[in-house]
């Protein structure tokens, strides 16, 4: 759920989830008039799937995903470390946008925090023991050093297009932002999942 815009992320929070469900709804209504007789069996089989896509999601809402938004295989705290290898880190712009958006990463998390104080509220928690396994690649990322940490990737080779004067900088703000934003962020939501999740975790399967 990475926003399209370079310096920013997604809104996760219920009225972020909200608004993503209504724009669903507008594209479903646009794409049923879209008349596909004619159209090559491929872009008929595309639009089919992404019908398809946004119905389940749709759907899928009934059930309030973004109540129970972490287990030890998806959620936030893997998404970002993910999203990562798949920016572009062409110019010093680029650098720019990423420290902004890593900046906003403490936001993000209390997002879902909130999210998930409310899935508390409603009895909808998953399995303790997931949750633990989960608690312990939370940890792992928060205690990592800045230099070590996935978000400092793309530190490890810069475009020639940028000096070595740029370079040390971008250098000093990534890891800044890393050590100041993102891995307190990730420690705070690690005592988050200890102190007050994991303990409402399910105890069956």
């Amino acid at each position: 759920m990475c926003s399209s815009d370079l310096d920013q992320l997604s809104d996760y929070s219920i009225a972020g989830y909200n608004t993503q469900l209504q724009h669903g709804r507008v594209f479903l209504e646009r794409l049923g008039a879209i008349d596909t007789a004619g159209l090559p069996e491929q872009e008929q089989l595309s639009k089919d799937l992404l019908v398809r896509n946004l119905v389940e999601e749709q759907e899928e809402a009934r059930f309030k995903p973004w109540e129970m938004p972490v287990t030890q295989f998806r959620g936030l705290y893997l998404e970002l470390p993910r999203l990562v290898p798949q920016l572009s880190f062409d110019t010093a712009d680029d650098y720019d946008h990423y420290v902004s958006r890593l900046s906003k990463v403490p936001t993000a998390f209390a997002q879902i925090t909130d999210d998930m104080m409310t899935g508390i509220d409603d009895n909808r928690v998953p399995p303790k023991y997931l949750l633990e396994k989960a608690l312990v690649q939370v940890n792992t990322l928060a205690q990592q050093k800045p230099e070590d940490s996935p978000f400092a990737i793309p530190l490890k080779k810069f475009p020639a297009s940028i000096s070595q004067a740029q370079q040390a900088e971008i250098r000093q703000q990534v890891l800044k932002a890393i050590a100041t934003q993102v891995l307190p962020a990730y420690a705070r939501f690690g005592r988050f999942l200890s102190a007050q999740y994991i303990p409402h975790g399910r105890t069956e399967a």
